[in-house]
């Protein structure tokens, strides 16, 4: 089950508002697609936690979630620039 604890508007887009959002899911092969909830987007930083095991994971500007224990960081290093929301 998906649950939107909170969400913030960021702009609009391609017909669709793009909202920042925390999530809550039980399990991590819930972690929803951008664009689940239909004529809206999550956008890059939304947030989703994972009930059964505390997990958070983070929604990347390739849409995309990753897990923010750390453990991959080394694959995704800082880059100066990137995309503004």
């Amino acid at each position: 089950m998906i649950s939107i604890r909170n969400s913030r508007f960021i702009r609009f887009s391609e017909g669709a508002f793009v909202v920042r959002a925390e999530l809550d899911v039980d399990t991590a092969s819930e972690l929803p697609a951008y664009d689940f909830i239909s004529g809206q987007k999550l956008a890059q930083g939304s947030i989703a936690h994972v009930i059964t095991t505390g997990a958070f994971y983070c929604l990347g500007g390739d849409n995309s979630w990753y897990n923010q224990d750390g453990s991959d960081a080394d694959k995704y290093p800082v880059t100066e620039g990137g995309q503004d929301d």
